[in-house]
């Protein structure tokens, strides 16, 4: 069918996409430029958030059970994987630590070189409250773009104060402005993927594609605006492209040529 079609393709495209990112990662390793990583998303980079923000057991969710994580950590780890996350890789061909999840152990003092992951699994690039406003429920998480990014703005002083062992005063506010722009410059902030669920909820739960159809540049800008709002003077950003999920079959009993 055609929608099977653009899924492939799309697919496809993401793979050699992430194998680009990887290369060019490692030759900026190479080079030791990069000191730690930032990450925002949903359940293909979230490493424990939704966890923490929902509060949710393990009998709620299966990939709170094994055999998720049986492949690396041995365990489940709240990663929508059996073993690492995209990320994991990152961080792992960069020469750093697995990046932390925001909400997880939030009283530990954040260590050089070991960033922070927001993600949530479910989350969506809209805000829920425009999503509830056209009937669209999430019922996992209201942790959307904006909520991760207000997440990143609340504990940035925190981090690079703890980064360069500064104490959060008028006295120390200059220096660690500083350290915010050296830290973050030097560091890789992966945005995504997100925006997938932006559709899944709604095609799911039965509405057309018309319906849909005119959040694809909304998504957009706001994931664009997003990072430009947060951008630092001198950033390495990557970006994953959204892209159709192969593992919702039920997405390929779509006819896509009728829209």
């Amino acid at each position: 069918m055609a929608f099977s079609s653009i899924s492939w393709s799309f697919t496809i495209f993401f793979i050699i996409l992430q194998m680009l990112i990887m290369l060019w990662s490692g030759s900026w390793h190479a080079n030791g430029c990069y000191t730690s990583i930032f990450s925002f998303g949903d359940s293909l980079t979230d490493t424990d958030n939704l966890k923490q923000v929902a509060s949710i057991t393990d009998e709620f969710f299966p990939f709170l059970q094994p055999p998720y994580g049986e492949t690396f950590f041995h365990k489940p780890t709240s990663r929508c994987s059996d073993g690492r996350l995209i990320i994991d890789f990152l961080a792992e061909s960069l020469g750093l630590p697995l990046v932390r999840p925001f909400l997880h152990d939030c009283d530990n003092v954040i260590e050089p070189g070991q960033g922070v992951n927001y993600a949530v699994v479910g989350a969506t690039a809209l805000n829920s409250s425009f999503l509830e406003a056209r009937g669209i429920v999430n019922d996992l998480t209201n942790a959307s773009l904006g909520v991760q990014l207000a997440w990143f703005k609340q504990s940035l002083a925190s981090i690079c104060s703890n980064v360069s062992g500064n104490q959060l005063s008028s006295c120390s506010l200059y220096s660690i402005q500083q350290d915010c722009r050296n830290l973050i410059g030097r560091s890789l902030i992966l945005v995504g993927e997100i925006g997938g669920n932006d559709y899944n909820y709604p095609i799911t739960d039965g509405k057309p594609i018309d319906e849909v159809e005119p959040f694809v540049p909304l998504v957009t800008d706001t994931i664009v605006s997003a990072v430009d709002l947060y951008r630092p003077p001198t950033p390495q950003h990557a970006f994953r492209a959204p892209f159709v999920n192969p593992t919702m079959p039920l997405m390929d009993n779509i006819d896509m040529k009728s829209h």
